[in-house]
């Protein structure tokens, strides 16, 4: 592991940033083991939100799209309930598996009377949606006006093969390229200086991705370096020649011939393969998973409560809908199922408790009917906090991609403040093998009792 030492230029960096925050914590370094760690500078009550952090940058899985309408840049869901339910029900269409009802009624949801909550497209016709145009223009200066495939004259592009070979082998490219592009547009904003435009990337603990990747994968290093480096082939087709044609790189280029020194600006390093590798692996071993609840989902939640007979009218515009998503839902739990060669009879007794119960009943008790958007992102603060399998913060989302850091406790003068990578319930065999990638081993009081 490569801890980036906490350098004056690192250490304002984070002091800014706990600053802007009012946050009662100060980063600083542990050992050259544990790298840095955030502790609590006064007393913090338990059961608070200490910090609320927008991430650098972000991304929706790219499975979830079709089934989570969310807003390119906060990923947020875009649309009104209406919209959002007429959007599954357009999905299933798509996919041969619509409703008996597929027109559905979905005169009784909210916002029935302007289903036409107001979305933002991307000017260009790519297809990215946005909640504002704010949304829209942080999106475009960030990353899609580099990204964007909308303009495109032809599909032989490598931007296209960028974005193919990224969506069949790993999406994880598709953060990276988003970081680099963050990155040129720092250092075009701060007049070309290297060092200041990779600061907030460059904090992170990090490896080559090739590495951290095979452990959990299995896929040998060999084979996944030449996938990163195929991508960063494609992405360097892309954004080479829009960086060399900048008048900024082109000063820089003309000012170094002058001085007597060859070869490129150095912000060209960013489309190396060793840059690359790194940056990779940054995110595999400090990206934070994105959760958002559907607010159709929420309002399903709430339909018991609601009087008659508007729950029966609600009802009958889901059922049909919600019948085919459950029934698909329960065609992949059977095939999970028929891995596993043990079936027991309590199995059994449970399908057939099932199977009396109506589906409204059953529609209650899921935990996801109508799936949450779900995604990932980089957030320098939260990622600057170590690992416990005993934390004392917790990091949750609530309708947009900013992380709502969490205190479980009181937090005292002094103690370091902790989030679990894991899933800290999970029996201590499983949490040491889901720690691997992160080369450690966990040795919180619950790990050392175990021990």
């Amino acid at each position: 592991m490569q801890f980036a030492p906490l350098t004056d230029a690192f250490k304002g960096y984070f002091d800014h940033l706990v600053k802007s925050q009012n946050l009662s914590a100060e980063i600083k370094e542990i050992s050259n083991v544990k790298g840095k760690g955030m502790f609590c500078t006064s007393p913090i009550e338990g059961e608070k939100i200490i910090v609320r952090e927008t991430p650098l940058v972000s991304l929706q899985h790219a499975e979830n799209r079709p089934s989570a309408w969310a807003c390119g840049n906060c990923l947020c869901f875009l649309g009104s309930i209406e919209s959002q339910f007429n959007r599954h029900q357009q999905v299933l269409i798509q996919m041969g598996n619509a409703a008996k009802n597929e027109s559905g009624n979905a005169s009784f949801l909210p916002n029935s009377s302007n289903s036409s909550v107001q979305t933002f497209d991307c000017g260009l016709g790519c297809g990215e949606s946005y909640c504002s145009d704010a949304c829209r223009a942080e999106a475009f200066q960030k990353h899609h006006r580099f990204l964007c495939v909308g303009a495109l004259q032809t599909q032989h592009h490598p931007l296209f093969y960028f974005k193919q070979h990224a969506l069949q082998n790993h999406e994880l490219f598709l953060l990276g390229a988003q970081a680099i592009c963050v990155m040129i547009g720092r250092w075009e904003a701060n007049g070309g200086n290297f060092e200041d435009a990779i600061l907030p990337f460059a904090t992170f603990p990090k490896r080559f991705w090739w590495d951290v990747a095979t452990i959990d994968s299995g896929i040998p290093v060999k084979e996944l370096k030449a996938m990163a480096e195929t991508s960063l082939t494609f992405l360097k087709e892309t954004l080479l020649p829009q960086l060399q044609g900048h008048p900024l790189y082109i000063k820089q280029k003309g000012e170094m011939h002058a001085n007597g020194k060859g070869g490129e600006p150095t912000i060209s390093m960013l489309l190396t393969t060793e840059f690359y590798g790194l940056l990779m692996g940054l995110f595999e071993l400090n990206d934070q998973s994105i959760e958002i609840k559907s607010p159709l989902q929420e309002f399903l939640s709430q339909l018991p409560s609601s009087p008659e007979p508007q729950r029966s009218q609600i009802w009958a515009s889901l059922e049909p809908t919600v019948a085919k998503i459950m029934e698909m839902q329960d065609e992949m739990d059977a095939e999970d199922e028929d891995e596993h060669e043990d079936h027991s009879c309590d199995d059994g007794k449970e399908e057939m408790e099932q199977v009396e119960k109506n589906l409204f009943e059953r529609a209650m008790e899921q935990t996801y009917v109508f799936p949450p958007m779900q995604g990932l992102g980089l957030f320098p603060i939260t990622a600057t906090m170590n690992h416990s399998c005993l934390p004392n913060t917790i990091v949750k989302f609530q309708n947009n991609y900013v992380a709502h850091l969490h205190s479980l406790r009181n937090i005292t003068v002094g103690e370091e403040m902790t989030h679990s990578y894991i899933e800290d319930a999970d029996p201590f065999e499983d949490r040491q093998e889901g720690l691997a990638a992160y080369g450690f081993q966990c040795d919180c009081p619950k790990c050392l009792n175990k021990q």
